[in-house]
């Protein structure tokens, strides 16, 4: 009995010890993915939620009256029912109007008197329709075709965008890398651009000719034609077919616009018409 006794206590201690491992194992994990996220945060700086491309359309009363954007941390004034932003109205109040338990001042909209405590809040559901709202990457000028919440946009760019920067994977290089190339290994080492010969980190070739290279054709935004990236102002301004123009005849009076493209189609109509009243008459 005493034999039987010990054999079972033997797997129990054992799988005592095989969760032991198994938790150490996760915390380990747990630290390096903290870790590796604050690293993340340090490199990426914070979402400015008013600075961001919003996709959908918005309500005008889910935009803060005082910045003119879509509320950021909504606070209600409970003597008058307005809601702003925290930030705004406290940048809107003098300094000199700090109270022991908060701010003080007249409501921008109404002129009402009113208080901002340490506790003043607004509904969840008004903070929830706005962190709603469809945005772009934060990181969409650099390449990142993510739509998504607002709400998860600091989430998406501190751990999922694939355009926002993160450590570099050889322990001794110190630079920042793009995630999404962090599986190439350490990129910076010297190259030169194919098209203008400058040198450069390969790192930083992709957004060099993606959107700086000078001798770089990208597609024209309106008319689709190829261009030089270092004539592109040019090109909009007095070659693109696709740019909305005023009739040559301005200067006499004729009011109409239309694209480059038809200007001539225009004119020679317009003398066609004046032919036609002078043969008749």
């Amino acid at each position: 009995m005493h034999r039987s006794a010990s054999a079972n206590s033997a797997p129990t201690q054992s799988n005592f010890r095989g969760m032991r491992r198994l938790e150490a194992r996760r915390q380990m994990e747990e630290s390096n993915y903290l870790a590796s996220r604050a690293k993340s945060k340090n490199m990426n700086p914070p979402v400015d939620l008013r600075m961001l491309d919003y996709v959908s359309v918005f309500d005008e009363n889910l935009m803060c009256p005082i910045c003119r954007c879509p509320f950021v941390d909504p606070i209600l004034l409970a003597e008058c029912d307005h809601c702003f932003c925290r930030d705004c109205i406290a940048q809107t109040w003098q300094p000199t109007a700090y109270a022991q338990l908060g701010l003080k001042g007249d409501c921008p909209s109404c002129r009402t008197p009113t208080e901002l405590g340490p506790r003043n809040a607004t509904s969840k559901i008004l903070n929830n329709l706005v962190e709603d709202l469809m945005v772009k990457c934060p990181k969409s000028e650099e390449g990142c075709k993510s739509v998504l919440k607002r709400g998860e946009a600091q989430d998406h760019v501190s751990i999922y965008c694939g355009f926002a920067l993160t450590e570099c994977p050889m322990e001794d290089c110190e630079l920042p890398l793009l995630r999404k190339d962090v599986g190439k290994g350490c990129l910076h080492y010297g190259v030169s651009c194919l098209d203008c010969h400058e040198e450069m980190l390969k790192a930083n070739l992709e957004t060099h000719w993606r959107s700086k290279c000078p001798d770089r054709k990208l597609p024209c935004e309106m008319c689709k034609q190829p261009v030089f990236y270092r004539e592109m102002g040019l090109h909009s301004r007095e070659e693109c077919s696709a740019t909305s123009v005023p009739c040559p005849g301005k200067e006499l009076g004729c009011r109409h616009r239309s694209k480059r493209s038809a200007a001539e189609a225009h004119v020679n109509n317009v003398r066609l018409r004046r032919w036609h009243h002078s043969g008749r008459r």
